[in-house]
Formats: structure tokens, C-alpha cells, sequence
């Protein structure tokens, strides 16, 4: 059974909205099956794995609505991977076929890619069957996926599943999706938390929006680069949900390797009509549409980076990993998220593909989650998700200089961006850190401020539950008095190594700086450690110190001094460590 040209998204992990309460899917009607407890967790994962590959299992109550596209095979494979692990006897043996290659037994033709790198498993008889064109076509795509993602960019091959055997196993049959990538076993002998897996891919693509050769590319780009993904680090062992790099990276991978057939245009609207939601967000397409963030990234500085996220993510959380590759490119997450707010502006017929995408110019034009005119002053206030962009417009009725003043609590978590668009279409963007004032020069009457903030902190464990902060901005006529270069505060003082996690160095600046240090002196003068940071906005910044000293070791109890330099230095300021 094929489905019909158009796109959902599915929400398994329930980030971005609630099932309609009048369902017009399968995926709908059975999130809200499951919301309602009428099925359990495990049943929803069955049930929308049946609507992808066996969608004749489904109760006839599903059967009434649409069975549309929901690109997400391979979030779900990795699901069911990982609840496999911990499922009963009885779960287990329901989600098997769904992680066997047994299911593939009437695939009795194989071909061997002209690299031979890859095996293709296929039939020419029977509703799974596939053109040998098609075949070559497919053959030709993964190689020059291969030879792309590994040979030219550098990445690791993806694990051999068998050494009698090496190729890269790829099914294609009647498939409900355009492909998927499952994950099958752990490697020995290695100190990564890496996997063998292999790939499906459907037989025609006449169901999806992108058909022919064009989703034969980008379908073998996309999952071959999960069969990377899966070489560096499994899914399953993070704290937190790591499922929005997966599916954003080989998303932009898809352009990489094949710029020209731009699938990727499909799953950009659905981002940019949830914005207002946590970046790490996964359901309805965001975390394909997120794959712009690595487009961002590579123009900025160059496309190496994305790997160097991988190879940081073999050993670090998610967040941890993004933010440790940026601040090799001297940047941050902080300042990344925030510049994702302006580059985010700057699309359909606001695009700069000089300065800003490439491909804007194809790309929606966000919402504004409120409008405002300002004559003396006003008053912006709201609740914002964690990591999410919410952009507000204030219309200038009378000329002169106008300041912002922010109200953010914990303001070290805190970043905002400001887009000045002139009445001449010529535009400003800063971007300040905390809730420290801004003065904007002369605005001419009939402009527009928009002002985007965001709280930044990264999500853990304790805190996915709890990501919606209030906040409150004013904007009015006239000059206030900004940041001066200043240690606000070390928190907590006295620090505890053995207690705490890190000691917060909360510092200002009176403008924005890519050469910012941290220095660390003992009672005896003896500089223990110095650090180069991210760059840094002007306003509110923050240096987290984990009590350790240049080579990595813990340092004894006692006072130690603080130094920041960027053009100027500021303090000392004073910390205890005790042990």
C-alpha cells in the first residue's frame, strides 16, 4: 500500500503539540489514542511502525483516516531499538519483526554497487518489485555517498557488520516511507558506544513529494549518513534525546551531497511554525527542518564543523558536543541560537543569500509572535520555551534614540538578539547577552525593532520537564546607562568540587569581543589555568569553572583570584574552594 503526497510528522516524544481533537491521520488518531490511555507506549510504537510498514495490522478504527507520509522510520527503528532492550518477553516478541532481517526473505535478487562497497537486495516480481534501472540508480547514489561523506569530508566508514560478507546492506522493496536506517549491534573492541545497522528503501518513490532519481539521492545520502551516525554513537545511551542532531545532520547532508534536488524545502515551513518551541524539539518535521542551523554553520565557517560535533558526541552529551566544536571556531551555542534568530529573519523576500542562506529566498518567512508601536514606551512581556525563538515587532511612530531595557531572571541563561529594519530596508543586527540595557542609535520614524529573546540554557535530565521562562523587555525613548566591564558574580562562593558541578564566573562586558580570557590565580600568585572563551556578546556572559587547573587536575582548597582580559582587564575577583 503507497501513501498520499503529503507530509505529517510523528510525536513520539510529544515536543511540539497535542493530537488534534478531530484526528485526520492515522498518526494523529493514534497520538491521541495514546494520550487518552486507551493504548500503552509500546502499543502507539507498534502501531505507528504498522502504518509505515504493515499498515493492514491496524484496527479498522484507524482505517477510516488518511495513512500519510510521516518520515520518521527511522526515529522509530531507533525506539524500538532501545525499548527492546529493557521490553518484556511479550513486548519483544511483538517488536522482532521490526528489528529482523528475516522480514526480507522474498528479496532474492542482490546487486553489488560498482565501488563494492554496497549489496542492494531486491525483487522484480510481486508489489515489492523494482525496476533494474532503479537498481543502478540506487547503487550509483550510495557510492557517491560513500565516496562524498567518507572519502572527501573525512567521516569514519560505517561499522562492517560482517567480514565474509562486507558489504553495506541496502532492502528495497514497497516501503512507506522513502527509507530507514536500523541499527542491529553493538561493535567489540571499540570505546565508542558504536553499531552495525543497515538501510531500507522504498521501491518507486511515486508516494513522495520528491520523486524519481532526485529521492533516490537524497534518500541514499541521508541514510548512509545515519549508518555513519550509528559509527560514532548509538541514539539510545544519552541523557538527553539526541534524535534532532541525527535527523538535522543528514538532512543537511542530503544538500551537501546533492545540492540540487532540495527535499529538505518540504520540512523548513513546519520549523519555521514552530520556532516558539525548544530547538532540541522532534515531531512534524522540526528536526528535519533544523538542518538550515548546519546550513548556517557551514557558510559561517565551514562545513567540517558538523563532524566536528560527531566526533565530539562520541564521548560528550548532545549539547555539550555542539557547544565544544563551536568554541573551536571561537563561538558558542549561545551565540549560535542567537544568530539563528537573525539568519531566520532574513528569508523569502527579506532573503540576503549574500550575507545570510544561500537558499533563503525558498525558505517561509516567520511569524511574529506579537506586534506592538511605540510612541514613549512600552512594555513586552511573555513566557518563552527553553532554546526556542519567539520574535516581536514594534513599529517606530516618532524618530529619535530609543534604548531596551530587559528583566530576565538567572540572566546568565540569557541572550537577545535586536533587528532594526529601517524605513529604507537597510538593516542592523546586534545581539546582547543577559539582561543588560541597550541603546540603539537614531531610529528613523516608520522603522521596526524586533527583538528575539532567548533562553538559552542547555536542557538535562532534571530540567526537560520545567523549560518555559517569563521574561519582560521595556523599550522606550531615550538613553540608559549600559554594561560596564565587570565581575557581577562567582556562584556558589565558597565552592565545593566534591558538592557542586561547576562554579558560575558571571562577568559583563561593555561590547562584544572574540578574544576573551579567563585567568585563575593561587594565594601565592601562580597562575593555575587560563582559558580562551567563546566568543562573547557585550552585556552578561558566564565562565563555568569546574575546579581544575591547566592540566586537567583538581586543584587544592584555598583562595583563588579571577581575572578576565578582553580589551581591558577586569577584576580580580575572589573564589573559595574547599574540599
Amino acid at each position: 500500500m503507497k501513501y498520499t503526497v503529503s507530509i505529517i510528522f510523528v510525536l513520539f516524544s510529544f515536543t511540539i503539540a497535542s493530537a488534534s481533537s478531530n484526528p485526520k491521520s492515522i498518526e494523529q488518531a493514534l497520538i491521541q489514542s495514546y494520550q487518552q490511555g486507551s493504548i500503552s507506549k509500546t502499543e502507539l510504537l507498534v502501531k505507528q511502525l504498522d502504518a509505515i510498514y504493515n499498515p493492514d495490522n491496524l484496527p479498522e478504527e484507524y482505517k477510516i483516516y488518511s495513512n500519510e507520509i510521516t518520515r520518521n522510520a527511522t526515529h522509530l527503528k531507533f525506539q524500538a531499538f532501545q525499548e527492546y532492550q529493557t521490553a518484556s518477553l511479550e513486548e519483544k516478541e511483538i517488536l522482532k519483526p521490526y528489528l529482523s532481517r528475516a522480514s526480507y526473505g522474498n528479496l532474492t535478487d542482490s546487486f553489488i554497487s560498482p565501488s563494492g562497497l554496497f549489496k542492494l537486495h531486491y525483487t522484480t516480481v510481486g508489489e515489492d518489485a523494482a525496476t533494474l534501472e532503479f537498481i543502478q540508480a540506487a547503487a550509483l547514489a550510495f557510492d557517491h555517498s560513500f565516496d562524498i561523506e567518507v572519502n572527501e569530508m573525512g567521516y569514519m566508514p560505517p561499522p562492517i557488520d560482517d567480514p565474509d560478507d562486507p558489504q553495506y546492506d541496502v532492502y528495497i522493496y514497497n516501503f512507506g516511507d522513502y527509507g530507514a536506517t536500523t541499527p542491529e549491534y553493538a561493535v567489540s573492541g571499540t570505546k565508542r558506544d558504536d553499531y552495525t545497522s543497515y538501510i531500507e528503501m522504498d521501491n518507486d518513490f511515486l508516494h513522495t513529494p520528491t520523486q524519481g532519481v532526485g529521492a533516490i539521492n537524497v534518500t541514499a545520502a541521508h541514510e548512509f549518513f545515519h549508518m555513519i551516525h550509528l559509527g560514532y554513537r548509538g541514539y539510545f545511551n544519552t541523557e538527553i534525546d539526541a534524535i534532532f542532531l541525527f535527523e538535522s545532520t543528514a538532512t543537511w547532508m542530503e544538500d551537501v551531497v546533492y545540492d540540487d534536488v532540495n527535499d529538505y524545502y518540504y520540512y523548513v515551513p513546519s520549523l519555521f511554525q514552530n520556532l516558539d518551541q525548544p530547538f532540541y524539539s522532534t515531531g512534524y518535521s522540526h528536526e528535519y527542518g533544523l538542518g538550515i542551523f548546519h546550513h548556517m554553520l557551514e557558510k559561517k565557517y565551514d562545513r567540517n564543523i558538523v563532524k566536528s560535533i560527531w566526533e565530539y558526541f562520541i564521548d560528550h552529551e548532545v549539547f555539550e558536543a555542539i557547544n565544544l566544536a563551536l568554541l573551536d571556531y571561537g563561538s558558542s551555542f549561545k551565540m549560535e541560537i542567537a544568530d539563528f534568530s537573525v539568519w531566520n529573519y532574513f528569508t523569502g523576500n527579506r532573503a540576503d543569500s549574500t550575507t545570510y542562506y544561500p537558499e533563503g529566498e525558498f525558505y517561509p518567512q516567520i511569524d511574529f509572535a506579537e506586534e506592538k508601536q511605540i510612541v514613549s514606551e512600552l512594555k513586552l512581556e511573555d513566557k518563552v520555551e527553553q532554546q526556542s525563538t519567539n520574535y516581536y515587532k514594534v513599529s517606530v511612530k516618532s524618530s529619535g534614540e530609543y534604548s531596551i531595557v530587559p528583566d530576565f531572571d538567572e540572566p546568565e541563561n540569557w541572550i537577545y538578539s535586536i533587528i532594526i529594519n529601517n524605513y529604507d530596508d537597510n538593516y542592523e543586527t546586534i545581539v546582547v547577552g543577559g539582561d543588560s540595557p541597550k541603546n540603539l542609535d537614531t531610529i528613523s520614524s516608520l522603522s521596526e525593532i524586533i527583538v528575539c529573546p532567548i533562553y538559552s540554557r542547555f536542557p538535562d535530565v532534571s530540567f526537560v520537564n520545567n523549560k518555559a521562562k517569563t521574561f519582560s523587555m521595556k523599550i522606550e525613548r531615550g538613553s540608559v546607562s549600559e554594561s560596564v566591564n565587570e565581575i557581577v558574580e562567582i556562584k556558589p562562593n565558597p565552592f565545593m568540587p566534591d558538592k557542586h558541578e561547576y562554579a558560575d564566573i558571571i562577568f559583563n562586558l561593555e561590547e562584544q569581543s572574540d578574544d576573551v580570557y579567563v585567568s585563575i590565580y593561587n594565594e601565592s600568585g601562580q597562575k593555575i589555568l587560563r582559558s580562551k572563551l567563546e566568543k562573547c556578546p557585550d552585556g552578561t556572559n558566564i565562565f563555568q569553572w569546574r575546579g581544575i587547573n591547566s592540566d586537567g587536575e583538581g586543584v587544592v582548597s584555598g583562595v583563588y583570584l579571577v581575572i578576565i582580559e578582553s580589551s581591558t582587564v577586569i577584576g580580580p575577583a575572589k573564589i573559595a574552594l574547599v574540599r
